[in-house]
């Protein structure tokens, strides 16, 4: 804000509300939840993902085994709404593996062919 806080203003149909950083990330998640029970769903298909400008840089993630549920738990912290973690599947959990190994392998083939 002008007036140096950290602090932003949103203006919807006229409305002005202020939201520290704290109140903007609980209204963020209060969205997402509204959001998940919409119809139509976020659609499933992915987008594609060369170049895609809402793509975090690098971020920090955790990978852990959940034993109690036979699960992989994922968490990615997204610079916007922090840490966003998921429950995979072994299955999924193993093609999540497969896939990154792919682009591994696709990127050493790139490297080694010359220019």
């Amino acid at each position: 804000m002008q007036n140096g806080s950290h602090e932003t203003e949103i203006t919807y149909l006229e409305a002005v509300q202020r939201f520290t950083p704290e109140q903007l990330s609980d209204h963020i998640s209060e969205l997402a939840a509204l959001r998940a029970q919409l119809l139509p769903l976020v659609r499933m298909d992915p987008p594609k993902a060369e170049g895609m400008p809402n793509v975090a840089n690098d971020p920090p993630w955790l990978a852990a085994y959940d034993e109690m549920n036979d699960r992989t738990a994922l968490l990615v912290r997204h610079p916007g709404i922090g840490w966003i973690g998921y429950s995979l599947s072994m299955a999924s959990s193993v093609r999540l593996g497969d896939r990154l190994k792919q682009v591994r392998l696709r990127r050493k083939k790139q490297r080694r062919m010359p220019t």
